[in-house]
């Protein structure tokens, strides 16, 4: 810092050299808060998310791995869970990001058996400095709420379009659109899905990812829109969920509902949610799937004879040899 001021003085531009001292100052200050600042424990993270120590205890399920797999920085903490170079190597033969993330904990489970729970992942993750992606994994434990509960609490004064507690609804109320299963082509692409290709979609849609793929899509062509405006807190939250996919992984929520795959990441983030705040039939064609021509038979063939092959003149001039 001092190195810095004295360089500043030595210029003749007083405004100048008092510029860059401020900087100076602004960043030493930072540098300074930032160490004080406590790093994050296991303990503090708990508190916060209000879940007991004891949730952490248990195993992941396939259901959490799929939910995990959406946001881990599998690069990070691969090393750190057991896996050899030979283990990221064959992570890296996939595809897709999403792949590779669920890959790295399949990997994972499947090393450590019953020794992969929920405390030593967290654990790792603290240890290389993904504290926002450890309290996500430890909000996956709170309490769940149900498809079923997916209401927007009306009249209740705050216009937040905040969830109602499970047992405040009977069932979904739905939205003011039309829904998904009303739509013929999306109807069509949702049941061309595999049910891990359905799940983010779902978890979109009614904040859980669902268990089997007939559950999901019974749900998912039930969805008539979200309970809630464009206005709500509820909105935003959901806008920024979704702004933490990379722009490649927006591209199956664009297709599935059959909606442009341009433009920037925030303009394709908006279009899916202005789709699902209330969804409407533009009366897209559904895909006509290509028909092969069935071969002509000749008349031989048609009657039962069998097609004579034909020989070469070598193969000719042999056999009348032979």
């Amino acid at each position: 810092m001092l190195l810095y001021c004295d360089h500043a003085l030595c210029y003749r531009d007083t405004e100048l050299s008092q510029t860059i001292v401020t900087t100076v100052k602004i960043q030493d200050w930072l540098y300074t808060t930032m160490a004080d600042l406590p790093e994050p424990t296991l303990e503090g993270l708990l508190a916060e998310v209000g879940i007991p120590s004891s949730l952490l205890d248990q195993r992941c399920s396939n259901d959490h791995l799929t939910s995990i797999s959406l946001f881990l920085d599998w690069r990070r903490v691969a090393p750190h869970l057991g896996l050899d170079k030979t283990d990221i190597e064959e992570i890296e033969s996939k595809t897709t990001e999403p792949e590779k993330r669920l890959e790295t904990l399949k990997k994972w489970t499947m090393k450590k058996s019953y020794l992969a729970k929920f405390k030593v992942l967290v654990d790792v993750l603290l240890k290389v400095g993904c504290a926002a992606d450890a309290e996500r994994v430890c909000r996956l434990l709170q309490p769940q709420v149900s498809p079923a509960a997916h209401v927007e609490e009306h009249n209740s004064g705050r216009g937040s379009g905040e969830m109602s507690h499970p047992e405040a609804a009977a069932e979904y109320a739905g939205g003011s659109g039309v829904k998904l299963g009303d739509i013929a082509k999306v109807k069509f692409l949702l049941s061309a899905k595999k049910v891990l290709q359905l799940k983010p979609l779902h978890k979109l849609c009614y904040n859980q990812l669902g268990t089997t793929k007939v559950k999901i899509m019974e749900n998912l062509l039930a969805f008539s829109g979200f309970c809630f405006k464009a206005s709500s807190k509820e909105y935003q939250k959901k806008k920024a969920d979704l702004t933490e996919y990379k722009k490649s992984e927006l591209r199956p929520f664009l297709e599935v509902l059959a909606l442009p795959l341009s433009g920037s990441k925030e303009e394709q983030v908006e279009s899916i949610l202005q789709f699902l705040l209330c969804p409407v039939d533009l009366g897209k064609p559904i895909p006509k799937a290509l028909k092969t021509k069935p071969k002509r038979m000749s008349s031989d063939q048609a009657g039962g004879k069998p097609k004579k092959s034909k020989l070469s003149n070598e193969e000719n001039g042999e056999r009348a040899n032979s």
